[in-house]
């Protein structure tokens, strides 16, 4: 009865069909083999994933085991076949392949530095572009910790986020913070790191998005030294001179005025 459910043939239609006749022409060829080595005694059993042709004329998934019955003289008088039909387990699989490739796609190719690291902190993967910001090859950097290219001074920037994340206390976490090339400058990148579950929904490793933004920061600092700095003579300027004075003056209002401003 569930074979017929399966493939939409009653009894008396399916007993007048040969296994080969539900069967997928592509799957033919592969059957046929395994059928050929159980008869000629080279294997007992064999299973395989195949596609069986409903009455409908649609397609179903089965998962097939199958087994020699023998006389007493050795001699093959039938088989016996169980058939499981997998249809949403494979359907489930191709969904999740797909996203897999878009999702290597989209992490290969990124314009941005792309790392996969462990909890520990050691880069398991990486793409291209990360190569290319921190001037190391692929193999090399994915043999490497995060705190092997991270500047002494930024070691412990991003520690208690990183322990929050592990502990599934936050899920993600940005920054900017320094990292050190290769050739052994350093270099200011923005970080946004995002904590990846397992299938009971535990932190099992992060996804790190890296850009350099070392041009950014240098522009920032050249802006604020012009703000603040005469172009000519390079001195302080009446701006910072007023923001400055402004300070104290603010401080000597609150916890009283000690010492005197002469301009």
């Amino acid at each position: 009865r569930t074979l017929c459910e399966i493939v939409g043939y009653n009894e008396q239609e399916l007993l007048q069909r040969t296994f080969l006749d539900i069967t997928h022409p592509e799957d033919h060829h592969a059957e046929l083999e395994s059928v050929r080595q159980i008869l000629d005694g080279d294997i007992r059993t064999y299973q395989l994933e195949k596609r069986y042709i409903t009455r409908s004329g649609s397609l179903v998934w089965v998962s097939v085991s199958v087994s020699v019955v023998r006389n007493s003289a050795g001699e093959p008088m039938h088989f016996i076949r169980q058939i499981e039909d997998i249809t949403e387990r494979k359907r489930m699989q191709s969904a999740l392949s797909k996203a897999e490739e878009r999702f290597r796609g989209a992490f290969d190719e990124a314009p941005i530095g792309m790392a996969m690291v462990t909890l520990d902190g050691r880069f398991e993967r990486v793409n291209e572009s990360l190569c290319k910001i921190l001037g190391y090859p692929r193999e090399q950097l994915q043999e490497m910790r995060v705190e092997s290219i991270t500047h002494p001074d930024d070691f412990g920037l991003d520690g208690a986020a990183m322990a929050e994340m592990r502990l599934g206390q936050r899920t993600s976490y940005s920054a900017e913070k320094r990292y050190l090339h290769a050739s052994g400058h350093s270099l200011f990148c923005a970080l946004q790191a995002t904590v990846i579950t397992d299938e009971h929904g535990q932190p099992s490793s992060f996804l790190s998005q890296i850009q350099d933004v070392t041009d950014r920061k240098r522009h920032e600092h050249q802006l604020e030294y012009l703000a603040d700095h005469d172009v000519l003579t390079g001195l302080r300027s009446r701006r910072a001179f007023a923001r400055e004075l402004a300070s104290h003056a603010g401080l000597a209002e609150r916890y009283g005025a000690e010492g005197t401003i002469l301009m």
